[in-house]
């Protein structure tokens, strides 16, 4: 492939990432670019303060309570870029589940147990707080070549 094809093919992505945002669409786009952007940022106020966002900051809030998102159109965005297996018939997935304890944010929608581990003997690994999923596409095993480490979708 040559970097025009590369070329084609983001813009096409990013086109299809775009069509799938049904609300404040401008707005996420220009998310997704702050975050590709500033991959070192330790804040929204940073992502918000990126360049190619030229939003305010309180619109990053607004855009993502009013996204809405189907997990099939995931499938479907990735699918076409995602390489073929050649060993066998499927992809292989793997997820990663990070729980955020949040047992204090009394005003935090979407509060649920979660696990976390728990030295005292008797009491139960739980708390309150988030999980976090992550999904990475796993690599096919090559002759002659170490496991690598996968990026997560």
């Amino acid at each position: 492939m040559n970097t025009k094809t590369y070329t084609n093919d983001l813009e096409q992505f990013r086109l299809e990432l775009y069509q799938n945002f049904n609300n404040r669409a401008d707005t996420l786009m220009e998310l997704v670019d702050a975050i590709c952007s500033n991959p070192d940022a330790q804040s929204v106020v940073e992502y918000s303060l990126t360049p190619c966002f030229r939003r305010s900051y309180w619109t990053i809030f607004k855009g993502i309570n009013e996204m809405e998102w189907d997990e099939l159109a995931t499938v479907r965005l990735l699918a076409p870029y995602l390489p073929r297996p050649q060993q066998r018939s499927f992809w292989l997935l793997g997820m990663d589940v990070t729980p955020q304890p949040r047992q204090f944010a009394h005003t935090l929608a979407d509060r649920g147990m979660v696990y976390a581990p728990n030295a005292i003997k008797g009491n139960k690994p739980v708390t309150i707080g988030h999980q976090y999923s992550t999904t990475a596409l796993l690599p096919e095993g090559e002759v002659g070549v170490s496991s690598s480490w996968v990026v997560p979708l």
